[in-house]
């Protein structure tokens, strides 16, 4: 029993330091036995998703680095939360990169191998993330990996479509020269 709920405060522990970017802690509740691709209730995010948070420099690739060693895939997808549009689940750790224009960490998956052609439950892909963000560096980088700038998700929306409809006149402009 004892070693049931170490294992759980472990996991708990994991979500929170990558949310803080607490490598210490991210360590302490790896040698604790936690999962790390345990997706945590209510966000339905594994740890690797939780470095991608806005705003949140300290240690993150050092800590993605931990995740991988022990266990995390690359392409782990979120867990669906609800039923409107922002619960959709699917997405990868390099889609939140995107959408929260968290470059280096992007930069630092598509180099472990992290697929840039990979849909969440909307078939949108990192650079239709991106668009949302509106980061043009996040979409070169996308693009030079070779993200499709024409990929249609399920409600008939491309990275550009996107991009529109979310005000983003300067990400709109890039993708133009790309698309025509």
């Amino acid at each position: 029993m004892f070693k049931f709920i170490t294992r759980a405060w472990a996991t708990a522990n994991l979500d929170e330091a990558a949310f803080y970017g607490d490598i210490n802690k991210m360590k302490d509740g790896l040698v604790k036995g936690g999962d790390p691709n345990h997706r945590h209730i209510p966000h339905g995010l594994a740890p690797l998703h939780r470095l991608c948070q806005p705003n949140r420099t300290a240690d993150r690739i050092e800590i993605a680095k931990l995740l991988l060693e022990h266990g995390t895939t690359i392409d782990i997808r979120s867990i669906a939360r609800g039923s409107t549009p922002a619960d959709v689940g699917g997405q990868t750790p390099l889609d939140l990169a995107a959408f929260n224009s968290c470059l280096e960490l992007a930069t630092f998956f598509l180099s472990r191998g992290a697929d840039v052609h990979a849909m969440d439950d909307r078939d949108y892909t990192p650079l239709h993330f991106a668009a949302v963000g509106g980061d043009i560096k996040l979409a070169e980088l996308l693009l030079e990996h070779g993200a499709n700038p024409t990929a249609v998700a399920s409600d008939g929306k491309n990275p550009l479509t996107v991009a529109k409809d979310e005000g983003k006149t300067e990400m709109v402009a890039f993708l133009n020269k790309i698309v025509l």
